[in-house]
C-alpha cells in the first residue's frame, strides 16, 4: 500500500504504521479504472496541490487481536488529509462475512459509501454508551464512572476503526480514548465520522487535531468521537 501510493502519486506525503524496504517491485495500474467505479456517485474532480496532501495508512489495525483470531475487530484504514484536515476516509473489514458491506468510505462534501448511507440518523439522546479500548479498559472505566456515574454503559473493544464504526452505526454514542494513540489509527475514522455530521476532538485538550505531514504522529490529549451532543460529553470529562 505504501509503495503503491508513493509510486502512483509522487509528491504526496505517505505515513504508514508499517513499511518495508524489501517489498516486491510495485506495478502501478491505471488509477482511472478505480475512479470509473465511482461514476454512479456523481463525484466531480477536485484539484489539490500534491504538497498539501498527506495519506495516513494503517495496514492492519488491531494487530494483537488478529493474532488471537478476534477478527471482528480487524480493519485496514487509509485516510487522505488536505492541509492537515481528514477529507477522505476508508475503513475495510477484511474478515467481514458479507464482503459487499465490508468497505466503508467517505469523501467530505462529495459522497459516502452506500453502506454508510443506510445507517439511521442518530437520535438526540442522553443515554451514553461509551466504547473504549480493551487495552486500557480499567483506566477508562474509572474515568467514565466519575464523569457519568456508576451506571454508565461501557463497552470495551479493540481496533480504532471498529470503534469509530460502532459510533457511526449507533451501537455506541461515544468513542473515548484516554491514553496516547497513533494518528494513523484515527485519521480514517475521523474522516468518515465527520463526513456524516459527527465530531472528533481531543479529550483533555480542546486544540484541533491536525494530520499534516509535519504534525506529531501521536495524539496525547485523549480522543472523543461522537455523532451527537459532543459538547455535553466533553463537558462531562472536563469537569472530572
Amino acid at each position: 500500500m505504501y509503495h503503491f501510493l508513493t509510486e502512483a502519486f509522487p509528491g504526496i506525503t505517505v505515513i504508514s504504521e508499517e513499511t518495508s524496504k524489501d517489498c516486491d517491485k510495485v506495478t502501478v495500474t491505471d488509477t482511472k479504472d478505480s475512479v470509473d467505479s465511482l461514476v454512479d456517485y456523481k463525484i466531480q474532480d477536485e484539484s489539490i496541490n500534491a504538497n498539501d496532501i498527506t495519506v495516513w495508512i494503517d495496514p492492519l489495525d488491531a494487530t494483537k487481536e488478529f493474532t488471537e483470531n478476534l477478527l471482528q475487530y480487524v480493519t485496514t484504514m487509509v485516510c487522505v488529509a488536505v492541509k492537515g484536515r481528514p477529507i477522505i476516509g476508508v475503513i475495510y473489514k477484511p474478515f467481514e462475512p458479507k464482503q459487499n458491506s465490508s468497505l466503508f468510505w467517505s469523501w467530505t462534501n462529495h459522497a459516502v459509501s452506500r453502506n454508510l448511507q443506510i445507517f439511521p440518523k442518530p437520535e438526540d439522546e442522553r443515554t451514553p454508551i461509551l466504547i473504549v479500548s480493551k487495552s486500557h479498559v480499567g483506566q477508562a472505566h474509572n474515568l467514565t464512572k466519575i464523569a457519568f456515574g456508576k451506571g454508565v454503559n461501557i463497552v470495551s473493544a479493540a481496533g480504532a476503526g471498529y470503534k469509530f464504526l460502532e459510533v457511526v452505526s449507533g451501537n455506541a454514542t461515544a468513542y473515548v480514548h484516554i491514553t496516547a494513540i497513533n494518528k494513523w489509527d484515527i485519521c480514517a475514522g475521523t474522516a468518515v465520522l465527520t463526513a456524516l455530521g459527527g465530531t472528533v476532538s481531543q479529550l483533555f485538550d480542546q486544540q484541533p487535531i491536525s494530520f499534516g505531514p509535519n504534525d506529531s504522529k501521536v495524539l496525547t490529549g485523549g480522543l472523543l468521537a461522537t455523532m451527537n451532543n459532543h459538547a455535553w460529553y466533553l463537558d462531562k470529562f472536563l469537569n472530572v
